[in-house]
């Protein structure tokens, strides 16, 4: 039964649901709060580009709807 784990202390695995393999089986796999900290922090990190990039692109269109409303008043 194979064991995916960083940490080193026993009590912080957590079983999560059994996957199935490509050939049938299934296997129990482990993680450890240590994993799950750093997945948070990842997908916070990731969240927070994707976040920035996307209000960069909103104020550029902001920006260029006001420079149009302003062109078709003069």
């Amino acid at each position: 039964m194979p064991i995916i784990s960083s940490g080193s202390s026993i009590a912080s695995q957590e079983e999560i649901p059994s996957t199935s393999n490509e050939n049938g089986s299934t296997q129990k796999t482990f993680v450890t709060t240590e994993d799950l900290a750093r997945f948070k922090i990842e997908m916070m990190e990731a969240f927070s580009a994707e976040l920035s990039k996307f209000r960069t692109e909103l104020t550029q269109q902001l920006c260029n709807e006001i420079a149009k409303f302003f062109n078709n008043r003069q």
